[in-house]
């Protein structure tokens, strides 16, 4: 992937249209710890979309790698926690789909591994 500016690591961003895509409902925010409190014990590291705009407004993005990098976490924490027949998880596919492909389309696509969908480790 190529090394960009924090400036184009926020076009990026609003290029993907990621946040407003029809599957990303599952990921505007954090996953609530009342509602779904064993979430917290399969997943050490959360990520949502509003953690990532956060991030993109403080600028704490040095690359498009590392923005990338918690957008795809955030796909792996879905396909963690929720079975493959789930909507979340059915929406995660679609929406990581759609980004690598977003991604792509601005020239910013991985070379040799790791744009395809991750697979699902074991809770055991």
């Amino acid at each position: 992937m190529k090394l960009v500016s924090r400036t184009q690591v926020t076009h990026t961003h609003t290029g993907t249209h990621t946040d407003r895509h029809q599957d990303s409902w599952p990921f505007m925010k954090l996953v609530s710890r009342t509602q779904v409190p064993d979430y917290y014990d399969i997943i050490r590291k959360p990520m949502a979309l509003s953690i990532i705009r956060e991030k993109l407004n403080n600028c704490e993005y040095q690359t498009a790698v590392d923005y990338v990098a918690d957008v795809d976490l955030m796909f792996l924490n879905c396909l963690q926690y929720n079975p493959r027949h789930t909507n979340e998880a059915k929406a995660g596919q679609r929406l990581q789909s759609f980004f690598h492909s977003e991604l792509s389309r601005l020239g910013l696509s991985e070379h040799g591994g790791g744009g395809g969908p991750p697979t699902k480790r074991s809770r055991l």
